[in-house]
């Protein structure tokens, strides 16, 4: 029985006659494999517990009321805001951070930003050699 050299292959050094569409359910199952052996660490994984934190501080502006809320207390579980408010139930490990004479804004996002201004590591250096420049020596830069 003979064979074409086109449909050869060489394997642990004897010729195997292989197909076309062998060789690619070959290549197909290979990858399969790889991206298998890639998901094994992942199923191995345990989702760790769930951190708690207290925020406790002077006041509270929840942005529902028109007034201050005291004694300010927020919960926050994983990473969000689980509870506002003096009646909002504490987990027992929750590790309690006491800011004291502050004002707690859950939920405010700060989006203050300044997008004309350059990045400077000394920002004060910066503005003061900005202020001793003349006039037309800042319109050139």
């Amino acid at each position: 029985m003979t064979f074409p050299a086109d449909k050869l292959l060489w394997s642990v050094q004897i010729f195997w006659p292989v197909s076309e569409e062998l060789v690619m359910l070959r290549r197909i199952m290979a990858v399969a494999v790889l991206c298998g052996l890639a998901l094994v660490p992942a199923i191995g994984q345990q989702k760790k517990a769930a951190k708690s934190y207290v925020l406790k501080a002077a006041r509270m502006f929840d942005g529902r009321s028109s007034s201050l809320v005291a004694p300010g207390v927020v919960i926050v579980t994983d990473g969000k805001i689980a509870g506002v408010g003096a009646g909002a139930s504490v987990p027992e490990d929750a590790e309690v951070i006491d800011l004291g004479d502050a004002t707690l804004l859950p939920g405010f996002i700060d989006a203050h930003t300044h997008l004309t201004m350059m990045y400077s590591e000394d920002y004060s250096k910066a503005a003061l050699d900005a202020l001793r420049k003349p006039i037309p020596e800042m319109a050139l830069d």
